[in-house]
């Protein structure tokens, strides 16, 4: 069975954040697992509305990986520190997910980048310098790049390693195509030691 990524964004021009989101179980139905992402609707004040179809695919999500906000949004905690992380990731994993990646990129007056991984083996913690970027769309591409190292065979933590290993030479060769946001640079390669 295919694996896939997972994210619901909001397109405001379209009406909202349940547009994109039809059709949803029909695409996914065959789906082994999922390593999903940014599932509330940051910055555009839409809401999931109905979003009980949410409840049926968290024992089909593999890794979850939303930001703090996120995550709070989603599991009731909130989150201002790598232990509020834990506690969130450990609530989430209660409904039936396999490993919560708790991001903590949103943190930005913080010189290091800590993302807690959730499973029921225990907590891992993910630490990095932080890189400076004006990029949209990280949280999406990296959810992809865990995605992608599960459908490979990999192991969550290895899938995760190499997903942040590709992230990091993605947002090293990002580029500004016009005014808006940089561009990520999904041709990267991750390094080889990953």
């Amino acid at each position: 069975m295919p694996f896939a990524s997972l994210s619901v964004t909001p397109t405001p021009r379209l009406g909202g954040g349940d547009v994109r989101t039809r059709g949803v179980g029909a695409t996914l139905s065959d789906a082994k697992g999922m390593a999903g992402g940014d599932v509330p609707m940051r910055g555009v004040g839409a809401t999931l509305g109905d979003a009980s179809w949410i409840a049926k695919w968290w024992e089909r999500v593999e890794v979850l990986t939303p930001n703090g906000p996120e995550a709070a949004l989603l599991s009731g905690v909130d989150v201002q520190s790598a232990d509020d992380a834990i506690r969130a990731g450990e609530a989430l994993l209660a409904r039936g997910v396999s490993a919560v990646l708790v991001k903590g990129g949103h943190h930005a007056a913080e010189d290091r980048s800590v993302d807690m991984l959730v499973t029921a083996g225990g907590v891992r913690r993910f630490e990095r310098a932080r890189v400076p970027h004006d990029i949209h769309g990280t949280g999406c591409a990296l959810s992809s790049a865990i995605a992608a190292g599960l459908a490979q065979g990999r192991p969550v933590e290895d899938a995760i390693e190499r997903a942040f290993g590709w992230m990091t030479a993605a947002i090293a060769g990002a580029r500004r195509t016009g005014a808006g946001r940089m561009v990520l640079d999904f041709g990267a390669a991750p390094p080889a030691d990953v």
